[in-house]
């Protein structure tokens, strides 16, 4: 019986690295993996959740205007004379960023993905992409508040499907809001999630 037992043990040990989804084995974070890069006159700047990016990093740039489209970046370094995007998320770090492939329109924010294993695609007016790797892809969404905007990544469609990015990008004057309920959700009592 104890034999059987070991048996049993050992399969499940060599099984269940498999049974986990793809996302949980490559240690795929949202927030360590997505950010906000934003053209200014000097150049693009990333702020993201990760200090940790090296040089030659390439980083895919989801424009959010419409249609969608993206571009393709690499880090160049890390530069505190970047802007805040939102000063009050202090987990910010920044850096400069050398587009490689197609153009950022000045002062939009775009949503950067760094570590991307899927192919994006535009879909309609729409950019999808599997991002962390689990099966489903991911859509992005840009939508504003009364000094800000507020940069979403759904799995499925934006609204409808799960939220599992967001990040807030303050303007510092007054815009006209179009964002609903589902793009800014309070979770443990904090506003704007960074993760979901």
């Amino acid at each position: 019986m104890k034999h059987v037992q070991r048996l049993v043990f050992l399969l499940l040990l060599l099984y269940l690295p498999f049974a986990l989804p793809a996302a949980k084995k490559r240690g795929f974070s949202f927030p360590q993996h997505l950010g906000v890069a934003v053209r200014q006159a000097d150049g693009v700047c990333l702020n993201i959740h990760n200090g940790s990016l090296s040089a030659g990093t390439k980083v895919t740039l989801v424009i959010l205007s419409s249609p969608q489209s993206v571009a393709e970046a690499e880090v160049l370094h890390a530069d505190s004379a970047c802007p805040d995007v939102d000063k009050g998320d202090t987990g910010l770090r920044r850096y400069r960023l050398r587009v490689l492939k197609g153009e950022l329109p000045p002062s939009l924010p775009s949503i950067a993905v760094s570590g991307s294993m899927g192919p994006f695609q535009l879909n309609g007016e729409r950019v999808t992409a599997d991002v962390d790797d689990d099966g489903l892809p991911e859509s992005f969404r840009l939508c504003t508040s009364s000094e800000g905007i507020h940069l979403t990544v759904w799995s499925g469609t934006p609204l409808s499907g799960v939220l599992k990015w967001h990040q807030y990008y303050y303007l510092g004057y007054d815009v006209e809001p179009n964002c609903t309920s589902k793009d800014i959700v309070e979770k443990q009592g904090r506003r704007e999630p960074k993760e979901i």
